[in-house]
C-alpha cells in the first residue's frame, strides 16, 4: 500500500528535477498551525506521514533536500494565529500551512503574511472575503464557500434556464453575504435575474404576491423550463420536524406561477431527505435541486485513513477527560497532508525557499498534484479550483416523496450528467 499511495502521488510530479548533485543536503522547516484542540490530532498524525513520505521520495530522487513540519500550539483563541506566524516568521520560517477557520486568518494572521511576503496555506477556511482577485501569499486547498453556488448556477444553465428570481431570508446565516456575491458577479450568463429578500419580520401575503408576479413575467417571457427560483434559507437541523423554510415553501407552492418552475438551492439550505414529510408533496412540487460535494475515493487516501485508524490519534480526549475513536479520517480534512506535500514539491520545483520563488510554481506544481483529495488545481485567486457535486431533488415516487439523485457534475471535464428519465418522468 504505501509503494501503491507514494507512487500515485510521484507519478504526477514528474516537473520536479531529479538529477542527483553532490551538493549538501538542504533542511527546509514549515510551520503548521493547527487548528482547535479536538482538531490538532489530525494535524500531528498528518504532519508526521507527510514528512515520512517526502523524506522517503527525497530518498529515493536522489534529491539534496530534507523537510521537517513544525507545529505550533492549536489556536484557541483566533489572536494566537497572528501569534504562532509571528513567531514562525522570527525563526526564519516563511511558509506556513494552517489557520482552520477564517476568523484565524482575519486576526491579522493574514495581513502580516501579505506584508512579509510569506507563504499562507489554508486547508479548510473558505470565505471568498480573504480571496482576492490575485493571490497574495495566501492559497485556499479548499474550495471556497460560493463554490456550491457558483456550480448550482451552472447546473441552470446547463438546464436550459435562461432567467431566475433570487430569493433569500437575510436572518439567514451567511445568505446576505452570499447573494450580494451572486448579484456582484459580472456575468452569471442570464437573459435575466431579480431579488426579492424577506425576513421573519416580512408579511408574507404581499411579498409572495410580488414574487408570483415577478416569475409569472419571466414566465411569459421565457416559459416555465426555461425559468427558476434561486432560494437561500435556514438550513435544518439534523433531526428537525419542522424544518425552517416549512410555512414559507407551503405558501409558494400555492402560487401557480411561483410552482411552475423548478427551485434550485445549496446543500447548506436545502439539506438530503429534511423536506421529504412537508404536506401537499410541496418539496416534489418545487423540486428543490441541491448538490452535494461527492469526493473521490483513492489509494493515497486509502492508505492514509487505513493509518490513521491504527494511530493513537485516532483516540480523542474531550476537556473532561472522556476518551472517544474519532472514526474516519474524511478526505477533506486531508487537504493538510496535500498541502504539505504542495508547499514541499514547490519549494524543490524552485529550488529555494524565497517566497517569492515559491509563488512563482506554486500553482503550476497543485494543478499536477494528485494527492488524497484529488487533483489540487488552484485558480486565479490562489483557491481550489472545483470539485465534484451529486444532484439531489424531491420526487414524489409511488405517493411518497422522496430525495433522490438526478445528475452529477464532474469538474475536471467540466460536464454535467442528468437522469432525464427522472427529471422528466415525474
Amino acid at each position: 500500500m504505501v509503494s501503491i499511495a507514494l507512487y500515485t502521488t510521484i507519478r504526477m510530479n514528474e516537473t520536479v528535477d531529479t538529477k542527483e548533485t553532490n551538493a549538501k543536503i538542504t533542511n527546509i522547516t514549515i510551520g503548521v498551525i493547527p487548528g482547535y484542540q479536538l482538531s490538532l490530532p489530525s494535524y500531528v498524525f498528518q504532519s508526521r506521514i507527510a514528512q515520512e513520505d517526502i523524506n522517503r521520495y527525497c530518498e529515493e530522487k536522489r534529491l539534496n533536500y530534507r523537510f521537517n513540519f513544525q507545529l505550533s500550539d492549536a489556536v484557541e483563541e483566533s489572536t494566537q494565529a497572528l501569534k504562532y506566524t509571528k513567531e514562525f516568521r522570527a525563526a526564519g520560517v516563511e511558509m506556513i500551512l494552517g489557520y482552520e477557520w477564517s476568523s484565524h486568518l482575519c486576526s491579522g494572521a493574514r495581513a502580516y503574511g501579505y506584508n512579509n511576503t510569506m507563504v499562507l496555506m489554508t486547508p479548510s477556511a473558505s470565505s471568498r472575503i480573504y480571496s482576492l482577485s490575485k493571490p497574495d501569499t495566501l492559497y485556499h486547498l479548499c474550495v471556497l464557500d460560493t463554490e456550491p453556488i457558483e456550480t448550482t448556477l451552472m447546473a441552470m444553465r446547463d438546464r436550459g434556464v435562461k432567467a431566475f428570481l433570487l430569493m433569500y431570508n437575510a436572518q439567514s446565516g451567511n445568505a446576505e453575504y452570499f447573494a450580494s456575491w451572486v448579484n456582484g458577479m459580472k456575468s452569471l450568463g442570464f437573459a435575466h435575474n431579480q431579488t426579492l429578500v424577506y425576513s421573519e419580520d416580512t408579511v408574507m401575503d404581499p411579498f409572495m404576491e410580488r414574487a408570483e408576479s415577478t416569475v409569472a413575467e419571466m414566465v411569459g417571457a421565457y416559459g416555465s423550463d426555461q425559468t427558476a427560483i434561486l432560494w437561500f434559507d435556514y438550513a435544518p437541523l439534523p433531526g428537525e420536524s419542522e424544518p425552517n423554510g416549512d410555512e414559507f415553501l407551503a405558501k409558494a407552492v400555492s402560487y401557480p406561477s411561483l410552482s411552475s418552475v423548478t427551485w434550485y438551492s445549496w446543500d447548506w439550505s436545502v439539506k438530503q431527505e429534511s423536506y421529504e414529510g412537508l404536506d401537499n408533496s410541496t418539496a416534489a412540487r418545487l423540486r428543490l435541486v441541491s448538490p452535494v460535494w461527492d469526493p473521490k475515493t483513492n489509494p493515497t487516501y486509502e492508505r492514509l485513513n487505513s493509518l490513521f485508524l491504527k494511530s493513537e490519534e485516532a483516540n480523542i480526549t474531550d476537556v473532561y477527560g472522556n476518551s472517544f475513536w474519532r472514526g474516519e479520517l474524511g478526505q477533506a480534512n486531508c487537504n493538510i497532508y496535500d498541502g504539505l506535500w504542495i508547499l514541499s514539491l514547490s519549494a524543490i520545483q524552485a529550488n529555494s525557499t524565497t517566497p517569492l520563488a515559491i509563488k512563482e510554481v506554486l500553482p503550476g506544481v497543485a494543478s499536477n498534484y494528485v494527492g488524497a483529495t484529488g487533483r489540487c488545481t488552484l485558480d486565479e485567486t490562489g483557491a481550489r479550483k472545483g470539485a465534484d457535486h451529486v444532484f439531489y431533488a424531491y420526487f414524489e415516487v409511488e405517493g411518497r416523496v422522496i430525495n433522490l439523485p438526478c445528475g452529477s457534475y464532474d469538474w475536471e471535464k467540466n460536464t454535467f450528467t442528468w437522469d432525464d428519465k427522472l427529471l422528466e418522468g415525474s
